[in-house]
């Protein structure tokens, strides 16, 4: 028979998941950071919509990724390099326990195998939220394929 865990025991982490997303980049080559297609950060009210406090939350959406599997990105997003792909903009990945305290990953409902959103972990203005999204950018590596 196993003892419950005390009270004060920390829950155990979520798996950490690698995510995926075409972007466009910098002079850096590193994710562009905006609010337009394929930069780093999230298109409002498409990815994203504020309440009328200009607050948005977890379960409301956010920026999409693709977990797991670079495969699963939709063919116009997915690098020609990859069966089906039709993209030259390069993908870039991240390790979902890389995404810092105020944001976290959302699977998808429909489609959770190749969707996901990186989403506010908490209750938070939209500005705070796209900037959140911002400093992850040192985190974000290149992807390349296996030759």
């Amino acid at each position: 028979m196993s003892a419950a865990l005390p009270s004060n025991e920390p829950e155990k982490p979520a798996a950490d998941v690698p995510l995926y997303r075409t972007f466009v980049t910098d002079e850096k080559d590193r994710p562009k950071i905006g609010v337009e297609n394929f930069m780093l950060g999230a298109r409002v009210p498409i990815d994203i919509k504020a309440d009328q406090d200009g607050m948005v939350g977890p379960g409301k959406g956010g920026m999409s990724v693709t977990p797991n599997d670079p495969c699963g990105l939709p063919p116009h997003l997915r690098p020609i390099t990859l069966a089906g792909g039709q993209s030259t903009l390069p993908v870039f990945f991240i390790a979902s326990s890389k995404l810092g305290p105020n944001l976290r990953f959302q699977a998808a409902k429909r489609h959770p195998e190749r969707h996901g959103f990186v989403e506010p972990a908490m209750a938070m203005k939209l500005d705070a939220y796209q900037n959140a999204l911002g400093s992850t950018v040192s985190e974000w590596v290149p992807w390349k394929a296996a030759a």
